[in-house]
């Protein structure tokens, strides 16, 4: 999965800021998701700072050495694009939202038209339809009040998942191990999660070591890394 280039870098601020309109005010200690991940890519961009409660903006931007992957920008904007409505399921009486075509999940997935004209710029919908480089991020996008998707349904997946548990690296191995040591169940799923934001990504799989780094960013709304923590630590433990 490649990294998004320069000119979507710079789409993807000038999509936060038109989106968030009183800029750090905004986003910069809202707890919300969207403005949660609207912190996390401006981080990732250069043009925000990791603050005591949040984020301050960067005046002037820095220039990262390098940007976030495209999944991962993907299901960062997707979150932060739920914000007043502008992207979701189904429609809504008080704003206009327009359909987009196959979703890997099946959802009635729409946006409002500067949403969707910002995902067909990034080149996340064409001709009304998610194109093939969205869909590792439509397969990890969970609204909150939604249930959770069936992923066994999703053909190709469940191999996916059994190479992916089948081939675990040593070093990932062994920090699973610590992982299951806690004492509290309640910690694993958490050890999990941060584990597979750092080292696990659809379609690639584990991760070397030296692929990690910055241009991952760590998401806790990812329905897909979800599902693998819980399938990792039930083949772990019936080990």
């Amino acid at each position: 999965m490649t990294s998004i280039d320069r000119k979507a870098a710079a789409d993807v601020i000038d999509f936060l800021h038109r989106h968030f309109p009183r800029g750090w005010k905004d986003w910069g200690r809202d707890r919300s998701v969207s403005c949660t991940m609207a912190r996390k890519l401006l981080i990732a961009l250069g043009h925000a700072t990791r603050a005591e409660r949040g984020a301050e903006p960067l005046d002037p931007p820095s220039s990262p050495g390098s940007l976030p992957r495209m999944d991962d920008t993907l299901l960062a904007l997707l979150l932060v694009a739920e914000r007043d409505y502008g992207f979701g399921q189904g429609a809504h009486r008080w704003i206009r939202r327009m359909k987009i075509r196959n979703d890997p999940l099946h959802r009635d997935l729409a946006a409002s038209p500067d949403v969707f004209a910002f995902f067909m710029e990034l080149g996340a919908v064409e001709d009304g339809a998610w194109t093939e480089p969205a869909i590792p991020a439509l397969l990890r996008y969970h609204a909150a009040l939604d249930p959770l998707p069936d992923f066994d349904a999703v053909p190709g997946l469940h191999a996916f998942r059994t190479n992916a548990i089948n081939e675990i690296p040593e070093d990932v191995a062994a920090e699973m191990s610590d992982i299951l040591e806690e004492e509290r169940p309640s910690l694993w799923q958490l050890g999990m999660m941060d584990l597979l934001a750092r080292r696990w990504r659809y379609p690639e799989g584990w991760l070397a070591a030296s692929a990690t780094g910055p241009h991952l960013l760590r998401i806790p709304q990812d329905a897909l890394a979800s599902w693998m923590a819980v399938e990792l630590i039930r083949t772990s433990r019936a080990a």
